[in-house]
């Protein structure tokens, strides 16, 4: 459960000195019909302290007329068994924890796959938060593992303890810490995981020596502090990374082979900015034949970029479509994707239009 210092209970030089205070379940008021909604689910110790064993289920029901009493539909085997799967509990422990994505705090909004592990970002009251599920494992977001039977050690009275040890496979949660706020707005996988926010890109893996992400080897590097643009993906080419900066009227060019370097976000848009006043809102690539990033507009415009970074070419065009649409200077492309054939990348476009009075769409 959470805790908070006690202010008039300084530390001292007595060991053991208690410095702070467990609040309990929503703030001290225990379980109630408000936060504590049907499906959330709660982590918690089911076992006599120092005993640890963590068992997690599902809510089926939470009553305000108790702070430590619950029904709860396991999801883990518990080492006290119950009757059935889904029983009012009253744990011996105040060891609690409870699901950090539910209707009352949001759920994540970023979705990805890194290093064999199921990764989500950003929700609603934890916009700046990752989680990262076991390896391989993609259910499970367990912090810890349950080390066997008994640790190996035991209690003041000479009994084995049972207890939870952490592993490298388990699962990790980190948040951005920085001076700004951070939102979370979209992944791009590779040799690192690439992280877009409200506050610039961020870097996250293992580290230098060894990229593996677990839970005592991480690093979060802030790659740039351009921010970037809110309903937009990045898009991943060999090393380098394009994202649309916040605003939407530059597109920008990160090279992730130059981690241990300083890192520069190249504006690709600088000859051309002309362009793109009416912001991007989508773009895609295409590698074969000639590697082209295409963007949507918001104008419903349809541009190209010819993109060689290694030869620092970055040309743009704008294509002009046939048609009108009533109200509209030009029609509208709603939506753009790239299909990869055996030959070539093939570019579907949805284009809305008017055609005899009736508004239509092409693809």
């Amino acid at each position: 459960q959470d805790h908070r210092p006690i202010a008039e209970n300084a530390p001292d030089t007595t060991v053991g000195q208690d410095f702070w205070e467990p609040i309990g379940i929503n703030e001290g008021a225990g379980f109630n019909t408000t936060n504590d909604k049907e499906g959330r689910h709660l982590r918690f110790n089911n076992l006599d302290n120092p005993q640890i064993s963590w068992i997690y289920g599902e809510l089926v029901d939470a009553t305000t007329n108790s702070a430590t009493r619950f029904k709860l539909k396991l999801k883990t085997d518990c080492l006290i068994p119950p009757a059935d799967d889904q029983t009012d509990f009253a744990p011996k422990s105040s060891d609690w924890r409870l699901g950090a994505w539910n209707a009352t705090d949001g759920y994540p909004g970023v979705v990805g796959l890194y290093q064999q592990r199921l990764s989500f970002g950003g929700s609603t009251n934890y916009p700046n938060t990752l989680w990262f599920s076991k390896s391989g494992d993609f259910y499970n977001f367990a912090e810890t593992a349950t080390q066997g039977t008994a640790s190996g050690e035991q209690s003041a009275s000479g009994a084995s303890l049972i207890t939870d040890a952490i592993y490298d496979d388990n699962s990790v949660t980190l948040s951005i810490a920085s001076n700004t706020v951070d939102n979370i707005r979209w992944f791009s996988i590779g040799r690192i995981l690439s992280v877009g926010t409200s506050g610039g890109v961020f870097a996250v893996f293992g580290s230098n020596q060894n990229t593996t992400l677990t839970p005592t080897n991480f690093t979060i590097l802030r790659m740039t502090g351009y921010p970037t643009e809110t309903g937009t993906s990045a898009i991943q080419v060999d090393q380098n990374v394009l994202f649309v900066q916040e605003n939407g009227r530059k597109l920008r060019n990160l090279d992730l082979a130059k981690l241990d370097e300083d890192i520069f976000a190249i504006d690709t848009t600088q000859s051309a900015d002309n362009l793109t006043k009416d912001q991007i809102k989508e773009v895609i690539y295409q590698d074969q034949p000639y590697n082209l990033v295409w963007c949507r507009l918001g104008d419903g415009r349809l541009l190209t970029m010819t993109y060689i970074p290694v030869q620092d070419i970055y040309a743009w065009t704008e294509h002009q479509l046939g048609g009108t649409l009533s109200g509209s200077s030009n029609p509208i492309v709603e939506s753009i994707s790239n299909i990869p054939l055996s030959t070539h990348d093939e570019v579907w476009v949805s284009v809305r239009r008017t055609v005899n009075g009736e508004t239509v769409r092409y693809v």
